[in-house]
């Protein structure tokens, strides 16, 4: 099981390069390109492995709105955005 999550990793890798992008629409819409995971979501936090590391969202009345593929979209009051930290 391991071996083909690290292929999956390696294909999602190799579709959108070796950054994750972050598109930050006001305070109220997050997305994620290069998602590797969703770790963890609440209605105050969402924690997402990207290729870059893991991205966590703080907030309140987070919706995860779409996970498909290396795209992931929160809505919701968006209050602070931290990198870095424990990976998945």
């Amino acid at each position: 099981m391991k071996e083909r999550f690290q292929q999956f990793r390696e294909n999602i890798r190799e579709r959108v390069g070796t950054a994750s992008v972050l598109e930050v629409y006001g305070r109220g819409e997050v997305m994620v390109t290069g998602c590797v995971a969703l770790c963890d979501f609440d209605h105050s936090c969402v924690y997402v492995e990207t290729v870059n590391g893991l991205v966590s969202i703080f907030g309140k009345g987070l919706e995860v709105c779409a996970f498909r593929a290396d795209l992931l979209c929160v809505k919701g009051r968006i209050e602070k955005i931290e990198f870095g930290g424990c990976v998945c």
